[in-house]
C-alpha cells in the first residue's frame, strides 16, 4: 500500500512538471507544489524504511464494557500518512 502510494506520488510529481504556467499557475506554486509533493514521498519512503527495520507503530486501544463482568478490547493502531497518522482498526 505505501509502495502504491509512492508511485502515485511519483507520477503526480511528473504530471506537475509537465503543466505549462498561466496567469493563475505560476511557475513558483508549481514548485511550491512539487516540494510538497516530494516531502510527502520522503515520508512514505521513510515509513517503508521504518517497518521494514522493525519499528513497530504505537499502539493505542480503548476497552469498553459488553456485559456485567466482560470486557472486549478494540484495537487501534495511528499512523496517518498525511499528518503522519494512518488509522487502522482491527
Amino acid at each position: 500500500m505505501i509502495q502504491e502510494s509512492i508511485k502515485e506520488k511519483e507520477e503526480e510529481i511528473e504530471d506537475v512538471k509537465k503543466e505549462e504556467v498561466e496567469e493563475n499557475w505560476t511557475e513558483n506554486d508549481k514548485k511550491e507544489l512539487i516540494e510538497e509533493y516530494m516531502e510527502e514521498n520522503y515520508q512514505y519512503q521513510k515509513m517503508v524504511e521504518r517497518i521494514t527495520s522493525g519499528h513497530v507503530p504505537s499502539l493505542n486501544f480503548e476497552t469498553y464494557s459488553t456485559g456485567a463482568c466482560c470486557l472486549d478490547v478494540k484495537d487501534i493502531i495511528i499512523l496517518n500518512i498525511k499528518n503522519k497518522m494512518i488509522r487502522l482498526l482491527i
